[in-house]
């Protein structure tokens, strides 16, 4: 024990002196050695593992902003086709009123056409019944006014016949655009 506590109080003595010295056996100097190395090794792989997260970290970020810039692209140019959408739709919207409203007044004009015809018609077979009355003499036909009787019946059978022709066109007009004249 009294050499035990010698050695240490010389190496107490050493270690506060400037200039003192240690000494170690062998053994333990190469196992310090090793030690030194084990954890050069070590710290190097470390900061080697530090190194390559570092990287990893750097290629997932730029990877990450790539992403980004992709995403804002692809945003930019649905936001532009969304607008060109909405113009096409907004012009089609104004081209179909358009044509609704061209198809409404060709329907009131065609309406209007075959009302007049048909008050025409009506006319004519009006003035031709009432101009068949007059003429007519009271007594048996005679050859000269029967074939002018026959005329005025034809005129009027024409008169009552075309309104009726003319008003089923119209009509089937109006149901074949599926709306109502």
């Amino acid at each position: 024990i009294k050499q035990l506590s010698d050695r240490a109080s010389a190496v107490q003595a050493s270690t506060s002196e400037p200039g003192g010295k240690v000494t170690i056996s062998k053994a333990e100097f190469e196992s310090l050695s090793r030690k030194v190395k084990e954890s050069e090794k070590l710290s190097e792989m470390k900061v080697a593992a530090a190194m390559a997260q570092v990287e990893a970290v750097r290629a997932s970020e730029n990877e990450a902003i790539q992403k980004m810039k992709t995403a804002r692209r692809e945003m930019e140019d649905m936001e532009l086709a969304t607008e060109e959408a909405l113009k096409r739709a907004e012009t089609a919207e104004a081209a179909k009123k358009a044509v609704e409203g061209e198809l409404k007044r060709w329907r009131e004009k065609e309406q209007k056409k075959a009302a007049e015809s048909v008050s025409s018609a009506e006319a004519q077979a009006h003035a031709t019944t009432l101009s068949s009355v007059h003429k007519a003499p009271a007594g048996k036909p005679t050859e000269k006014n029967d074939g002018h009787q026959r005329n005025n019946r034809t005129l009027l059978r024409k008169g009552f016949v075309l309104p009726n022709i003319t008003g089923m066109f119209h009509k089937k007009k109006g149901h074949a655009d599926g709306s109502s004249p």
